[in-house]
């Protein structure tokens, strides 16, 4: 029979349990499952986890036996935000937020001048074809952001790599997409998995958020910063600015968790995919609305 040695450490998590003795109690339970023998090695670990010291054959050994789970993190590069489909996803999205406000507000021009005194709709004269230059150069502009957010997202998943526990870590880098596939492979269907997406969702779409945000504040205070002439008007519009971007992050967080959501019940996969770009999307065009309307009433008040 095998004898607990010094050598690589095999971490066993357990049931949260209370006291050491209920630790060594059920680390001797898995040592005798795995035909190793315990010896009475002290440790100064969590109560929470027991180290147990084997040999590298026999931790090799007992991980394929037990089958501990193992948090690979893959890390994309750099420059992978310039692959075509990323690009592709970006501009779909930039134009989406841009245009789509545009369009609406031409098609409410168009209802209102059909309407006539009797309900009959006439049409004789179109109202002009909106100007399309600036939204072009907003979808250019957000294109351009988009690609700063990507590379502050790597930078955050660096550092979380280093400062948080590569289970935290292996959560927030989890690609969402195979996530939905494996869980539909291992039988978890219907409602099930939309909760269980969802809250994946919420968790792997935090750092992309949260890179978003980081990106939107820094323009915020750096355009406050860079205007000589600082009044109380500029620090109100900064503070709304942030509030609004704050609003926009968490709409966008939560509808693309509740979009990756109903799409792996509908189609993991595909499904999810789209569930969450269409979530995000829609959640970021419904808060820019508000803002929009926001800033019209301030506006007439004024």
């Amino acid at each position: 029979m095998a004898t607990l040695s010094h050598g690589s450490k095999l971490v066993v998590d357990l049931a949260l349990p209370k006291t050491v003795s209920h630790v060594h109690a059920a680390a001797a339970a898995v040592a005798a499952a795995a035909g190793l023998t315990l010896r009475n090695t002290p440790t100064t670990r969590c109560e929470s986890d027991f180290v147990g010291y084997l040999s590298t054959t026999e931790a090799s050994d007992a991980y394929a036996k037990h089958k501990v789970k193992q948090y690979v993190i893959q890390q994309k590069s750099w420059t992978s935000m310039f692959d075509p489909k990323v690009l592709l996803i970006l501009l779909v999205r930039s134009s989406a937020i841009h245009f789509l406000p545009v369009m609406e507000q031409y098609a409410k021009d168009v209802e209102k001048l059909g309407e006539t005194d009797d309900g009959v709709e006439e049409y004789d004269v179109f109202p002009p074809i909106p100007d399309l230059k600036p939204a072009s150069r907003k979808t250019v502009l957000s294109m351009v952001r988009d690609l700063v957010v990507m590379t502050t997202r790597r930078v955050l998943e660096r550092l979380s790599e280093i400062y948080l526990p590569r289970r935290w870590t292996w959560k927030l880098m989890k690609n969402i997409q195979d996530s939905a596939v494996r869980k539909y492979h291992r039988g978890v269907l219907g409602l099930a998995l939309c909760t269980k997406m969802v809250q994946t969702s919420l968790v792997g779409h935090a750092i992309t958020v949260l890179s978003e945000f980081t990106v939107a504040e820094s323009i915020i205070l750096g355009k406050l910063l860079s205007d000589r002439n600082e009044n109380k008007k500029a620090w109100k519009t900064a503070r709304r600015d942030m509030f609004f971007t704050t609003l926009r992050c968490s709409f966008s967080l939560c509808g693309a968790g509740l979009g990756a959501g109903i799409g792996s019940a509908i189609k993991p996969g595909i499904g999810t995919f789209l569930g969450l770009n269409g979530g995000d999307i829609a959640a970021s065009i419904f808060v820019l609305s508000m803002y929009k309307r926001w800033n019209e009433a301030q506006h007439n008040e004024q």
